[in-house]
């Protein structure tokens, strides 16, 4: 059980009743489910009452991020005909985002999915776009989401699964379209409007997006996904106090759900202490809330590199004993082909940590496999760069990253997470002695606002 936990790192606790997801008359009439339909009404096949009622607990346990989603692998075990079931217990192992991980543990469940008899046509969509996602087929993926969406956009467990999806593979235009798209069957939900909210940031469109993201906590104020689209907003149009007093007011409320989400909210709240070069408070919250609480989730690998990383450009010592632990990790998922934003990520920690060879090996290996794939010609390039500047070799770096920093969104994450790229690329500038190069570019990042000390201090 200890795998299948960290399966649903992102989606998950114990302590919170069911209905915090949902206006309370909608909890009360749809809590339970009806005969034959899921939590929004949509018919199941192949399954009795038991794996309904199970079906229903998954799809408001996975939008409120708690553990009990993790309930979901013995429903499907219970209920091999029931292919959406199994979908679901596949898409857990997906979020992994190891690809070691989803195909032994996934394709188990997916192989039982896609033999189920009697699949609805929604939940043949549904059996493919999750089936297209564990072989980090986003593009295939993505589409046969928008299909369901399109005649089922009251499916928001399909929504929830395909912003994941916006997220490995981002296209942000595409992305809001999407929940625009479903937006008047969901949006009286919670949950959904904190995804709305995240994809009008996004966007740029912050004004809206706190709009929105405060009207799913009006609604329901332990909403963790719409904290979540407030850090980004917030962090990103430089309002740094107004952030940093959204997220202190709901702090205490993360500890309810997974150690996903309050480890991600936590990292946000780190990044805006460190927006006002606040590092110990930073470190504080990186020992206290994100580091080592879930030391095998490649969401706490991601949350960790990023926040030592942007220490360092903040001209902060980071100890090399604090890379060890995600470097150890990094050995293997470094050699992954999931999405090469975390690739660079993992780069960037093993030659921090002194493996530079291993960094090396996995770049080489990644060229062999992926070097001709538009995406990973990208990615490749972003790890050669990272790997020199980490390295100590500011003009190396640069030239290798000049010519794929256009495309560097294309990498995957999203625009708070890869944006330690463009950071290190300004930094890389300066200390490459083109220093008005970088203090240009980070004009045109500012866009006429003041910067935060943190923004100031990278471009020296």
């Amino acid at each position: 059980m200890q795998g299948r936990a960290r399966a649903v790192q992102w989606a998950a606790s114990r302590r919170r009743p069911r209905s915090s997801i949902l206006r309370p008359a909608l909890a009360a009439e749809m809590g339970t489910g009806t005969m034959g339909a899921d939590w929004r009404g949509f018919e199941i096949s192949g399954a009795d009452a038991e794996t309904r009622a199970g079906i229903v607990r998954f799809q408001q346990d996975f939008q409120a991020f708690r553990d009990d989603a993790a309930a979901i692998f013995a429903v499907a075990d219970a209920a091999p005909g029931c292919g959406i079931a199994q979908a679901y217990a596949a898409a857990m192992w997906v979020y992994s985002q190891s690809a070691a991980e989803i195909a032994e543990n996934a394709a188990p469940y997916l192989a039982r999915a896609c033999a189920a008899e009697g699949l609805t046509e929604r939940e043949r969509l549904e059996v493919e776009a999750v089936a297209a996602w564990a072989n980090a087929d986003f593009a295939g993926a993505a589409a046969r989401f928008e299909a369901v969406a399109a005649r089922w956009p009251g499916d928001v467990t399909a929504v929830k699964f395909a912003e994941f999806v916006f997220f490995q593979a981002p296209d942000y235009r595409r992305h809001l379209a999407f929940m625009d798209g479903v937006a008047a069957a969901n949006d009286d939900l919670p949950c959904f409007l904190a995804m709305h909210a995240f994809a009008h940031e996004l966007n740029g469109h912050v004004d809206r997006a706190i709009d929105i993201a405060d009207r799913a906590i009006a609604a329901e104020p332990d909403t963790p996904w719409a904290h979540h689209a407030l850090a980004h907003a917030f962090l990103n149009s430089g309002r740094i106090d107004a952030g940093l007093a959204a997220l202190e007011r709901h702090t205490a409320s993360w500890d309810g759900h997974s150690q996903g989400i309050r480890g991600h909210n936590a990292w946000h709240l780190a990044l805006l202490r460190l927006a006002v070069l606040d590092g110990e408070a930073a470190l504080a919250i990186y020992r206290d809330k994100i580091a080592g609480l879930a030391a095998q989730s490649v969401f706490e690998h991601t949350d960790v590199v990023g926040l030592l990383w942007r220490l360092e450009l903040a001209g902060l010592a980071v100890p090399r004993a604090l890379w060890a632990p995600v470097a150890a990790a990094a050995e293997r998922h470094a050699f992954e082909a999931v999405m090469p934003f975390l690739n660079a990520l993992y780069v960037h920690a093993l030659v921090r940590a002194g493996r530079p060879d291993v960094a090396a090996e996995a770049i080489a290996a990644l060229a062999v496999r992926k070097g001709g794939d538009p995406v990973w010609r990208t990615g490749l390039g972003l790890c050669r760069g990272v790997a020199a500047l980490a390295a100590g070799d500011a003009r190396g770096g640069v030239a290798l990253l000049e010519p794929v920093m256009a495309t560097v969104a294309a990498v995957g994450g999203s625009d708070a997470q890869n944006d330690v790229f463009r950071l290190a690329f300004l930094r890389g500038l300066s200390e490459a002695g083109r220093g008005r190069e970088a203090a240009a570019l980070m004009a045109v990042r500012l866009g006429g606002r003041t910067p935060t000390p943190f923004e100031a201090a990278v471009v020296r």
